[in-house]
């Protein structure tokens, strides 16, 4: 899980993260929980630090989770931790585990993303 690195500032100056969270297990149901517990315990445990995250998540992404769940936690557990946080959450028009695997979603985002790795300001309106 690359937010991993979040446990050790410095490490990272950005993390782009573009797929649900990880999971162990061999059921759907067991990875999402287990994926869920781990996301929220690394959150929780991650200090204050000068790494900026780009956080991305999709409709119907079935090792999502509660993606509602996850884009709140991530406002208020991440974000008071870090440099900045860009938060693509459900956008329009992709839906799936791969979204951010198309062409498509390259021309859309692929400036927006690109400006926030080297910048810690996202484009208004990305």
């Amino acid at each position: 899980m690359r937010l991993a690195l979040l446990r050790t500032p410095g490490v990272a100056d950005v993390i782009v993260t573009a797929s649900a969270g990880p999971g162990t297990g061999t059921e759907l149901t067991t990875q999402i929980m287990k994926g869920e517990t781990m996301l929220y315990s690394l959150l929780d445990d991650s200090p204050k630090q000068s790494t900026r995250v780009a956080y991305i998540q999709f409709a119907n992404d079935p090792y999502g989770g509660n993606k509602t769940h996850r884009a709140d936690r991530l406002e208020t557990m991440l974000r008071p931790k870090v440099e900045s946080l860009l938060l693509i959450d459900q956008p329009g028009g992709y839906t799936g585990h791969g979204a951010a695997y198309t062409a498509k979603f390259a021309y859309q985002f692929g400036e927006c993303i690109k400006r926030f790795v080297e910048s810690a300001a996202p484009l208004s309106g990305c």
